[in-house]
């Protein structure tokens, strides 16, 4: 009687341990389970590029007098902070081109609307200047930079950022700049010949690329126009 009691113990005691590992088993991780388990709020994408103002600020910014009505203006260029040659060379070119004019003591400017807007899309900064002067003529420069690598970018290069071809972004660009062209100047005597040297390949080729918010592809253009100073660099879409 006493072997068969103690048998019966042993069996109970053998089914109860398999129930408690199952039990285990089944509703408390593991420590491997708990390390490769994903934290709350963690995620695999990359991090930001940063902030706009990480890499443009206004560099120069004084109150002027405009030419045309006598009100006072407010005229900034921006500086590029990314660390390379590229981007050096490009505030180099702005404050040549328009470091003149922000550096004068005279009451008097020719000058009467300077500023500029830039923009990240992801890792691409796009900054345009844009300049207009008594007189009629407009000027303007851009450039795009990855600023990672510090390297300004070619038009090729934010085509395909954008996710468009050069070539159908070339097409629709022309398109836009004699559409542009007719409203603005077509009905002005003796500009047949400036349209043509406005819409031909090879303007249309030195024009640079930049990019607006949301990858919105826009080309600095120059224009040829018999009317005012006969310069003009107009900022055009190519959507």
């Amino acid at each position: 009687m006493k072997k068969i009691t103690a048998f019966l113990l042993v069996s109970i005691l053998a089914v109860l341990t398999a129930c408690s590992v199952n039990i285990n088993i089944n509703n408390k991780p593991t420590e491997a389970t708990q390390a490769s388990s994903p934290t709350q709020g963690e995620t695999s994408a990359q991090p930001p590029a940063g902030k706009l103002e990480d890499y443009v600020k206004t560099a120069k910014e004084i109150k002027s007098t405009s030419p045309g009505d006598g009100k006072t203006i407010t005229l900034r260029t921006p500086e590029v902070l990314i660390d390379s040659d590229d981007a050096k060379e490009f505030n180099r070119e702005i404050d040549n081109k328009f470091g003149s004019n922000l550096n004068s003591n005279s009451d008097f400017n020719p000058i009467y609307q300077l500023d500029y807007i830039a923009s990240l899309n992801g890792t691409i900064l796009s900054v345009a200047v844009h300049g207009a002067f008594e007189g009629g003529n407009t000027y303007g420069l851009c450039g795009s930079f990855d600023i990672n690598s510090g390297k300004k970018l070619t038009n090729a290069d934010l085509c395909t950022a954008a996710g468009r071809s050069y070539t159908e972004v070339m097409e629709k660009l022309k398109e836009n700049l004699e559409r542009y062209y007719n409203v603005k100047y077509n009905m002005m005597p003796g500009n047949e010949r400036e349209k043509e040297k406005t819409l031909a390949d090879d303007n249309l080729s030195q024009s640079e690329l930049y990019l607006e918010d949301n990858n919105k592809l826009v080309a600095m253009v120059h224009i040829y126009a018999a009317v005012g100073g006969g310069h003009w660099m107009e900022a055009i879409e190519t959507e």
